[in-house]
């Protein structure tokens, strides 16, 4: 008798996709609800430790309050603990897929200044090119 392993391996590959949907499921409209927390939460970002390093009172109280809703959220909506990071990817995804986006729009736009400006490549640009273009800015 032969054993099909394609078959086999198409019906893992299936049960693999499933769970793989159940969880995008369970986790995704929690990811979204912690973006829209952390939006209304207006979380203090910046300078958030004293002059000695150690976070200011004011700040770590206000994350402690954030994490303790978070936290909640979590515990009602029958998160598994496996899933844990796999949340928090999913909250910095947009962030990260925007920043991106913008990062590489301005390198894009920079280079081609360079280029019209220099008619030469970032690599070659001398700190004298520099110097004339920052002289003239002023004038």
């Amino acid at each position: 008798m032969a054993i099909n392993y394609n078959k086999i391996l198409k019906e893992k590959e299936k049960d693999i996709n499933k769970e793989n949907n159940e969880r995008l499921e369970r986790c995704v409209p929690l990811a979204q609800k912690i973006i829209e927390m952390i939006a209304e939460a207006k979380l203090p970002i910046g300078t958030l430790a004293d002059k000695d390093g150690k976070m200011k009172e004011e700040v770590n109280k206000k994350y402690s309050e954030f994490s303790a809703e978070v936290l909640a959220l979590m515990l009602q909506s029958n998160l598994k603990f496996s899933e844990r990071n796999f949340v928090w990817q999913l909250v910095l995804q947009p962030i990260d897929q925007a920043k991106e986006k913008v990062i590489n729009s301005l390198n894009r736009s920079f280079e081609r200044a360079n280029e019209e400006k220099w008619g030469k490549d970032e690599m070659d640009i001398t700190m004298g090119d520099i110097h004339d273009v920052l002289i003239n800015i002023g004038k």
